[in-house]
């Protein structure tokens, strides 16, 4: 079982105990993993302390989606056999604001993790020793924001078109919007030792 969670925490970068391999207690029981967690000084399944964290709130989102809820439901009022359709595209937007209404990015000693919403229900880990090079960078507007794929890469994005791009192997890029740019660089650089490029 710990081998399949090892998996899955090395493919998506979440597993149900995050990764945690399970210690054996007394009556050959396994010990649950919030007591493990706390024995072992993490939090969150990230052993090592964070030596930056940075959370960007996605303001634009958060009050297009209050708007939304607000004219959904008033609408529904006037329009009582509708109700249950609203009702679940309310329940929808709800829940991609749980998701998506913030973008935490923290710097490890081993791993830079990029973690949406408060619950960081959608994250993903980035191994310092798979980075080859760093870089501030502008980005266009038509790439959007949330989750996007583009050349060669992934983006995660907020708000805002500023951020950091990270090259991978494989030539694979990986693209963080941030409002804090130079907090962020200066991170990485403290944590790989290397210098960004340009």
């Amino acid at each position: 079982m710990n081998r399949i969670l090892q998996v899955l925490h090395s493919w998506a970068g979440w597993c149900p105990n995050h990764g945690v391999t399970l210690k054996k207690k007394e009556g050959n029981e396994y010990m649950d993993i919030v007591t493990q967690m706390k024995e072992n000084g993490s939090q969150d399944g990230m052993r090592s302390p964070a030596i930056y964290s940075h959370r960007q709130v996605g303001i634009v989102q958060i009050w297009a989606s209050i708007a939304a809820l607000a004219i959904i439901l008033g609408t529904g009022y006037f329009i009582p056999e509708m109700l249950p359709l609203f009702m679940i595209v309310s329940f929808i937007l709800g829940l991609s604001l749980l998701l998506f209404s913030t973008l935490t990015v923290e710097v490890r000693n081993d791993i830079v993790w990029i973690l949406f919403g408060p619950i960081h229900l959608i994250r993903r880990k980035i191994p310092l020793e798979f980075i080859l090079d760093f870089s501030q960078v502008v980005t266009p507007w038509y790439y959007g924001w949330g989750i996007r794929y583009i050349k060669n890469g992934t983006l995660y994005n907020i708000s805002g078109y500023e951020g950091i791009e990270i090259d991978m192997p494989g030539k694979k890029r990986i693209r963080i919007g941030t409002d804090d740019q130079e907090g962020l660089i200066e991170a990485i650089e403290m944590a790989t030792g290397h210098s960004a490029a340009g």
